[in-house]
């Protein structure tokens, strides 16, 4: 069934276009081999051995999940592993079912708009940018600072638990504000504040937990909403 008690939007957005079956083919095999598999036990490359029909079939289904705003009963469950730091302790990385993968991959080309809208030259999320390349533009500059004989200052900003500090009502707010689709924005807050379940190596926790706030790590869509949260400060 097609219904969820964390629905919270009426159908007021207007529907993304339908994907035909070529291009559910693609995405499907745009996935890596070695990638793991979550609950359902489907990895996101058989998608690619279905028919055309099947696919078709498949498409209506993501739009009526996209329509309602919550996935399929069977794929409401968030798989948690926790992953050993190298300097101890552990992190949680979402782990979503291949459906949900395959969704986000298909959709996150959707957000073009919004990336040219928050637009920011600090940004080291942004396409052809990497963190590395950020601090040697701020070395680079700082030496220059230096031979021109200016008094050159920096820190470092290491926000403690930084994705767990989202409100997730606030990130939903923003994103809205700031032009990601609307569409992508109800799917994923209803689905982030779904059933969780950590699980450490072979071994699940027993209690199941809801969330209403933290970005999950290993969503595709996680450079577009800390933008998206973060771009008024």
């Amino acid at each position: 069934p097609l219904t969820s008690p964390a629905a919270c939007f009426v159908r007021t957005e207007t529907i993304l276009n339908k994907h035909p079956p070529l291009q559910l083919r693609a995405a499907s095999k745009t996935f890596s081999a070695a990638t793991s598999t979550s609950l359902d036990g489907f990895h996101p490359r058989h998608y690619a051995r279905i028919c055309d029909d099947g696919l078709d079939c498949l498409s209506k289904i993501l739009m009526a999940m996209e329509a309602i705003g919550c996935s399929l009963e069977q794929t409401w469950w968030l798989t948690f592993p926790m992953l050993e730091k190298p300097q101890g302790g552990y992190r949680p990385i979402l782990m979503n079912p291949s459906l949900i993968r395959r969704w986000e991959r298909l959709r996150k080309p959707e957000c073009g708009a919004f990336h040219e809208h928050v637009a920011r030259q600090c940004w080291a999320l942004a396409g052809g940018f990497s963190i590395d390349e950020a601090f040697f533009e701020q070395g680079l500059l700082s030496e220059v600072g230096v031979s021109k004989v200016l008094v050159i200052g920096g820190f470092l900003w290491d926000a403690q638990k930084y994705y767990e500090s989202f409100d997730l009502l606030e990130l939903r707010r923003r994103s809205l504000k700031h032009m990601v689709p609307a569409v992508i924005v109800k799917f994923c807050y209803n689905f982030w504040r779904g059933p969780r379940f950590i699980r450490l190596g072979n071994q699940y926790e027993e209690r199941i937990f809801f969330a209403e706030s933290g970005l999950p790590a290993g969503s595709a869509f996680n450079d577009i909403f800390v933008k998206a949260y973060a771009v008024d400060c």
